[in-house]
């Protein structure tokens, strides 16, 4: 319906054309991916950490950069049931912890299918 619009107001003589992104915002979001790389390199330098370490670490009330990172470091692992050496790709995927979720309703709903003999059941959560 949008295009349709601008159809219709560039028939009755209104001056249509597309907008550029403004400097500032490309400048921006070139900063964003920057910090964004920066951040999941520093997350798989991060020192590995126990269970417990891990634990103490959430328990904390002051906790470093470098303690938080370990600590992203340890979920992305354990979420993604990884051995000792954290990839790239697997910081993008696991994405600060959003993917347990998306892990838990997939597995609840392969339990319910498996219950079913086999027939897919939809889970509402």
């Amino acid at each position: 319906m949008g295009n349709f619009s601008l159809l219709i107001l560039e028939q009755k003589g209104y001056k249509v054309e597309a907008l550029e992104e403004p400097e500032s915002l490309i400048i921006i979001k070139g900063t964003a991916k920057a910090v964004k790389a920066k951040h999941v390199q520093d997350v798989i330098q991060a020192d590995s950490i126990s269970d417990r370490e891990h634990s103490n670490l959430k328990k904390s009330s002051k906790v470093t950069e470098s303690d938080h990172n370990a600590i992203e470091k340890f979920e992305c692992r354990e979420q993604l049931a990884l051995g000792e050496e954290v990839s790239e790709k697997d910081i993008l995927l696991w994405n600060g912890g959003t993917l347990e979720p998306v892990l838990k309703r997939f597995e609840q709903a392969r339990h319910a299918t498996s219950r079913n003999s086999g027939t897919p059941v939809a889970v509402i959560r």
